[in-house]
């Protein structure tokens, strides 16, 4: 709590720059506000739908197989109220969604095959048990997060994987040296997820504002709904394949879309990579100013194919408005981050492409 009283001058000072950088970036046409697509080469034999849902949620499907990274529609504000308010799930909000994406408030077809959580803060969890309940195919969907995130989702009626539920705790997996072991595969064996041991940067001024492990007197009473009582637990990155009917790896993704790091933190292996080139990869842009040379390194080693930027908009803002109006998240320059991201990407041979798409939009990826 003092940390948010430190916050408050802060948070004034700071307050029209979101407004002003996310003009800019618009003018410029770095941040998307219409479908957008990224064309990976000259000549394509495919294509998959990437829909960007805000806080670095996404949502990513290749013909009938799909998957939820960090699901929130439920953004709450003004910031300097977060800690007193009760969180309240967007249902509406939520129900469109899906009613857009399977004409159905349902995925009765159990198309979404997991959901990912990167880890649990509240703008990353706290969507994941309604949306599973209310939305989801429950026969088909495995929700894979660290132990942190399990002892949350139990409060919510969802149980572990030792307890015959749906949620898999992989914090030990992610810690495993054995990389052949580490892959969790969808139930037929067409998506596979490598769980990478990531970090979290500082928030601002070198705090971190949300918890970083259980609070002494939550007491596990229920299912929170106070941004507070959500703790960070261990990060992840993800490895994501698209399995052919072969088991063969079709699309490679990286995803670092809950948080920055310092490289190697959250890195996947060089015996991993050199197994299949990564082709799109996913990168956080909230605090990368707090990580030296975050992502560009990463970039610049793994060279992928595309790269689709997120977690950049003010996740204290309600969704609807940000799709109206875009405004860059407080305390992170994103024109620095993009000018720079332009200046590696001139210096390369073959310069990447990239997007930065508002909440709720589509990029259709053709590979």
């Amino acid at each position: 709590m003092k940390h948010f009283l430190f916050l408050i001058s802060a948070v004034l000072v700071f307050s029209g720059c979101g407004r002003q950088m996310a003009k800019r970036l618009v003018d410029d046409e770095a941040i998307q506000v219409s479908d957008s697509e990224i064309r990976l080469g000259e000549s394509f034999r495919d294509s998959l739908s990437i829909r960007y849902l805000g806080c670095g949620g996404l949502y990513i499907r290749k013909g009938d197989q799909a998957f939820l990274v960090d699901p929130f529609f439920s953004n709450q504000g003004p910031l300097l109220c977060l800690p007193f308010k009760k969180l309240r799930h967007e249902r509406e909000l939520i129900k469109g969604f899906f009613h857009e994406e399977f004409h159905s408030a349902r995925d009765w077809d159990g198309i979404i095959k997991a959901v990912l959580v990167g880890h649990s803060h509240y703008d990353h969890i706290y969507d994941v048990p309604y949306i599973y309940k209310k939305h989801l195919h429950r026969d088909s969907a495995i929700i894979v997060g660290s132990r942190d995130a399990e002892l949350l989702l139990e409060t919510a009626g969802i149980q572990p994987g030792w307890k015959g539920g749906p949620v898999r705790d992989v914090s030990e997996l992610a810690r495993s040296l054995w990389k052949e072991d580490r892959f969790i595969t969808t139930e037929n064996r067409r998506i596979r997820m490598l769980p990478i041991l990531g970090s979290h940067a500082p928030h601002a001024m070198g705090k971190k504002f949300l918890p970083v492990r259980e609070p002494r007197r939550w007491g596990r009473r229920g299912y929170p709904h106070n941004a507070m009582k959500f703790w960070e637990g261990d990060n992840f990155t993800f490895l994501v394949d698209f399995l052919d009917e072969e088991g063969v790896v079709d699309f490679r993704m990286f995803i670092q879309s809950g948080a920055a790091s310092t490289y190697p933190v959250g890195y996947p292996s060089e015996e991993v990579l050199a197994e299949k080139e990564v082709d799109l990869a996913f990168f956080c842009v909230a605090s990368f100013d707090k990580i030296k040379r975050y992502p560009f390194e990463q970039i610049e080693r793994m060279k992928p194919r595309g790269i689709v930027l997120v977690h950049w908009e003010n996740f204290f803002r309600p969704q609807k408005k940000l799709m109206e109006k875009p405004r860059t998240v407080p305390f992170t320059p994103v024109c620095r981050f993009v000018k720079e991201l332009k200046r590696m990407n001139g210096g390369l041979r073959m310069p990447i492409p990239w997007v930065m798409p508002n909440v709720g939009l589509g990029v259709e990826v053709y590979y």
